[in-house]
């Protein structure tokens, strides 16, 4: 477990040292976040691995392994987004996992209503809050594909529940549950998630895309595509953008300029 967690703290170490070098205008921050991303899916896919290998797939362990799985796909998905990879309905298939992930908090809240709301309501409210934080958050990355002017709020809602957690965490910092004492973090640990580290993800995303908003900190660099490609790439997958002819701005730009530099490299030699 430990060991697991220090893989963790490392990989988000990495993004984030990726993140400032990309902003510093340096083309291999992107490599760095693409290859993090892809460490990621190598260590789900571990967890899972062992989990069905020393526990099997039960009652117990699906909704793990599922959660697990919709991990797996949307870090891949996210590895390809960093280099440039695309295929038909990958949108679709990123927002089937985020709906299996919300799914799966959905279920968890539902758990805890049914166990602890009895014994404890303030630790029931308070889990509740973490977990609608995860299922908003991620919802606002599904809403995209069919209503992206909802996915702001929605991720306004995700960051205020957790805001909503921590000071109830700070605030019953003693709680207790079947005669044992729990902190909020510590009785979230019995459900044995990946919840801790998806929401620090989105926290750093939400950081990311309030800075940038405002102009406080540049956008991501990449060197292999102008600027430009990535503002319609990004105006397509928020939806500011609708598809002409089956095919968006950034895909017939990407061809003119692939082939552009094919030319430009034949030309040379």
């Amino acid at each position: 477990m430990k060991a697991t967690l220090a893989i963790y703290y490392f990989l988000v170490l990495a993004l984030i040292v990726g993140a400032f070098a990309s902003m510093a205008q340096n083309d291999y921050g992107m490599t760095i976040i693409g290859y993090t991303c892809i460490a990621f899916v190598l260590s789900f896919a571990n967890t899972a691995f062992k989990t069905i290998k020393y526990v099997g797939v039960n009652k117990n362990t699906v909704w793990s392994l599922i959660e697990l799985g919709s991990l797996i796909i949307i870090a891949i998905i996210f590895s390809m987004r960093v280099f440039f990879i695309r295929f038909p309905f990958i949108e679709y298939i990123f927002a089937l996992a985020g709906l299996m992930l919300m799914l799966r908090f959905a279920l968890l809240i539902g758990h805890l209503i049914k166990t602890t709301w009895d014994e404890n309501r303030i630790l029931c409210v308070n889990s509740i809050f973490y977990y609608l934080s995860v299922i908003f958050y991620t919802s606002s990355m599904v809403i995209v594909i069919v209503n992206p002017l909802l996915s702001e709020p929605l991720g306004g809602l995700g960051f205020g529940f957790i805001l909503l957690y921590v000071v109830g965490g700070l605030y019953y910092s003693k709680l207790f549950y079947q005669g044992e004492k729990y902190s909020a973090l510590n009785y979230l640990n019995k459900f044995k998630t990946k919840s801790i580290l998806i929401v620090t993800i989105y926290l750093l995303f939400t950081a990311y895309m309030g800075l940038t908003k405002f102009d406080f900190i540049p956008q991501l660099y990449s060197k292999e595509y102008p600027q430009v490609y990535l503002r319609l790439v990004q105006d397509a997958e928020s939806g500011k953008e609708k598809p002409v002819n089956g095919k968006f701005k950034h895909e017939l730009f990407k061809s003119e300029y692939d082939q552009f530099v094919k030319r430009s490299s034949q030309q040379s030699n």
